[in-house]
């Protein structure tokens, strides 16, 4: 698999241990004396760049790296530091399900648990350099994901529901958006959520309450998934609105209305530039 190579001048450092986040002025950095492990993901997501690769990577971690097929649906990367006079490395993948399970000594053999103390590690002030990066596309698109039981289920990829790429058309009259034919269709998709989350990249855009049809007997303060248009019952389609049933006038409703306005806002221009508004 040949790897895209942009930018080779690019140069993260990360402080990484196990406790508290926080940024400079330079989206490229982020630096504290205690930065979680999830910093790491929030670096990468910041980074500029979508794929990158530093010159002269050891051979064995070229290979690693290719052993795991990045794609453009997660993120992979690597970093590099130097750990009691020795350089170390760290291989993030989405996909991995432990945290330290690709640490590497700098001739390719991990780094045994059982010798090493992990959290000496991971709570060592070192500089993390970023030597490669394959970067999800998900970073700059507008997608939504469904939370089961309020909760995002075990790997985000299980919970993109759809992605602009689906949506052809959104009509900022009747708030009918429509999508392209999915398989398996949409409907089988939402039925699982009990709240859709629509984020563009990385920004949390609004939260729909859930997904309803007009048979549905419930009542929802704040912003709902419609099969059906509640003002022409004999239309039928996906529709976005405020509240369920149409026409609820609450104060949450109208909290709720003026607390999304802005998230509205950046979302009816984000499909305006793609040309998918209808009026």
């Amino acid at each position: 698999m040949k790897i895209n190579l942009f930018a080779k001048s690019l140069v993260l450092i990360l402080a990484v241990a196990l406790a508290g986040c926080s940024s400079n002025e330079d989206p490229e950095y982020i630096t504290s004396e205690l930065v979680s492990l999830s910093c790491l993901h929030e670096a990468i997501a910041k980074s500029s760049k979508q794929n990158f690769e530093k010159d002269n990577l050891p051979v064995w971690l070229t290979e690693f790296i290719h052993s795991l097929k990045p794609d453009n649906g997660r993120d992979v990367a690597a970093f590099q530091a130097k750990w009691k006079g020795e350089v170390v490395y760290y291989v993030y993948d989405e996909y991995f399900s432990c945290i330290a399970c690709a640490t590497f000594k700098s001739d390719g053999e991990k780094l045994d648990w059982s010798d090493n103390d992990f959290y000496e590690l991971w709570e060592s002030p070192l500089n993390w350099e970023i030597i490669y990066l394959s970067k999800s596309k998900i970073h700059d698109i507008l997608y939504a994901c469904g939370l089961k039981d309020h909760t995002r289920s075990e790997t985000e990829g299980e919970t993109i529901l759809f992605s602009e790429d689906d949506i052809v058309s959104f009509n900022v009259t009747t708030r009918e958006i429509k999508f392209k034919d999915m398989e398996p269709p949409l409907y089988q998709r939402l039925k699982p959520s009990h709240e859709i989350e629509f984020h563009l990249g990385d920004e949390t855009l609004f939260t729909v309450s859930s997904f309803v049809g007009l048979w549905d007997s419930r009542i929802f303060e704040d912003i709902v998934l419609c099969w059906g248009n509640q003002e022409n019952i004999a239309l039928d389609g996906y529709y976005l609105y405020d509240c369920y049933p149409f026409g609820l006038d609450t104060e949450s409703v109208r909290a709720n209305r003026e607390k999304n306005k802005a998230q509205w806002k950046t979302f009816i221009n984000y499909l305006g530039s793609k040309g998918k508004l209808k009026k």
